[in-house]
């Protein structure tokens, strides 16, 4: 097997995905034809429900978004894919008998309105709770099981896609943070960090390295965020809960409520403020859905920015203000029920900041005030 020219084809496939994700389709192509299958995907799915993230081949959009929807939620063989270990391969009738399967919404609604019945999967990764990340194929009734030969094509490829998606992960990670860090993040007065939902920070500016290692209202425990008490860090994390689940559910945020994280006696408290967002770049098709966390301590740049706005652009005090709290990444009716005034008062005051500032955006007033030489140095 292992001097197969076809296996050896399909490795080549499998690293080439490794280094450019968008090549993952190509493999599966060549993979379904290998093992005489009209459909075959890769795919992760984490949580409960299961959020899905992949590349697939020979399926319609209209079944590859029903599936993400709904019918991943409810595959009856799951629960039995879920019990095996890494680099098992298994049959649909491995898993679940023919007759139990016939009798599922999933088969009946979904598997048979495309024309197909037998499966064949191999587990590339299980974490033995919510995340597992599997190799597909799938056939018409008409073709048969998948035969011992097919199965030891796919179990000879498995630690192969293994190893390329976790390179992809690693890939987009450093990619993601290299723009992230050429950008406008790390000029930020802010701490701004991007946490999983599993609460681990994932990517932190400068700002946010500095207040996490200070570890005073907000540390850094195995990896996952926390706060002084465990009141205050079950307020937390239930806020990043929320907006991770508005962000799957592409639900609109609310105006975020910032939360007050004690910290040691005659030092003010940690000002947070948390939303959802996608992340930059995902390997996987859909963005994954993190929550980004705002933290400003008050050690930041806002006095000398507050100040040096005025005197140079000429700007009021409440100009100056609505500035600092567009550089903490509020939007402008955030802004505005923050400062207890009317949207129309702040967009009236955002128009004559731009003209005093010679910008014509929101996003070229920012850029310019983290990259003036006025303030690089604060």
């Amino acid at each position: 097997m292992n001097s197969d020219p076809i296996l050896l084809e399909l490795i080549d496939l499998i690293y080439e995905a490794a280094r450019r994700p968008d090549a993952w389709p190509k493999f599966l192509e060549r993979f379904a034809e290998a093992v005489h299958a009209p459909s075959a995907s890769v795919q992760t799915q984490r949580g409960q429900p299961p959020c899905v993230h992949g590349y697939a081949v020979g399926r319609e959009e209209c079944f590859l978004r029903s599936f993400r929807d709904h019918y991943a939620a409810i595959e009856p063989r799951a629960p039995y894919m879920r019990s095996l270990s890494v680099g098992s391969v298994r049959t649909s009738q491995q898993l679940l008998s023919a007759e139990e399967f016939e009798q599922t919404e999933f088969y009946n609604d979904w598997e048979r309105p495309q024309g197909l019945y037998h499966g064949m999967v191999g587990i590339v990764g299980n974490d033995g709770r919510d995340e597992l990340a599997l190799l597909e194929a799938d056939r018409p009734t008409s073709d048969g099981e998948f035969c011992e030969e097919e199965l030891e094509l796919m179990r000879a490829l498995l630690p192969h896609v293994r190893r390329a998606m976790s390179f992809n992960v690693e890939l987009v990670g450093l990619r993601a943070e290299r723009e992230v860090r050429a950008g406008l993040l790390e000029g930020l007065p802010v701490g701004v960090l991007w946490v999983d939902d599993r609460h681990r920070v994932v990517y932190a500016n400068t700002s946010g390295e500095r207040i996490l290692g200070e570890g005073d209202g907000l540390a850094l425990v195995d990896e996952c965020l926390c706060a002084a008490t465990d009141r205050e860090s079950a307020t937390l994390l239930a806020s990043i809960d929320r907006a991770i689940v508005a962000g799957r559910e592409s639900a609109p945020q609310l105006a975020a409520t910032p939360l007050e994280l004690t910290r040691a006696a005659g030092r003010r408290p940690l000002s947070v403020v948390v939303k959802s967002a996608a992340q930059p770049i995902s390997a996987w098709g859909r963005p994954r859905v993190i929550a980004v966390v705002l933290v400003s301590d008050g050690n930041g740049r806002g006095a000398f920015l507050r100040d040096g706005l005025r005197s140079l652009f000429g700007l009021t005090k409440a100009e100056a203000e609505l500035c600092l709290l567009l550089l903490e990444g509020r939007n402008l009716s955030e802004a505005a029920a923050h400062r207890g005034v009317r949207i129309s008062t702040t967009r009236s005051q955002l128009k004559r900041i731009l003209a005093k500032t010679g910008t014509r955006r929101q996003a070229d007033l920012v850029r310019l005030l983290l990259t003036h030489p006025s303030f690089a140095q604060a």
